[in-house]
């Protein structure tokens, strides 16, 4: 198994990254009612692996359970990197005038 504290750092760097990519997307997208809308889910979840996987998995007791946590982490985060990903194409395609109707 991976270094505990490496990988708990190897995540704290995605994460940060995944934030400041989610910050930048949201100040891109002029109507804000879009931006949040598309970047709800990805925002609520880089804070569930901030504030609750991470520190679950750097405080577990043992090894198999730190494991567990961190596998979680970084699940929960791939997810937000693609929806990220995502919003991103959709402001490269569309531009920063982008709007979600029906919402």
């Amino acid at each position: 198994m991976q270094n505990p504290n490496a990988r708990a750092q190897a995540i704290q760097n995605r994460l940060n990254q995944a934030k400041q990519s989610a910050a930048n997307l949201a100040e891109t997208i002029i109507d804000k009612q879009t931006s949040d809308y598309l970047l709800r889910l990805a925002v609520n979840h880089l804070g569930d692996v901030e504030r609750f996987l991470l520190p679950n998995a750097q405080k577990a007791e043992t090894e198999r359970n730190a494991d567990m946590w961190f596998r979680a982490a970084e699940n929960v985060l791939r997810m937000s990197e693609e929806q990220i990903g995502l919003v991103k194409k959709l402001t490269d395609q569309y531009g920063r005038d982008i709007r979600v109707v029906g919402i």
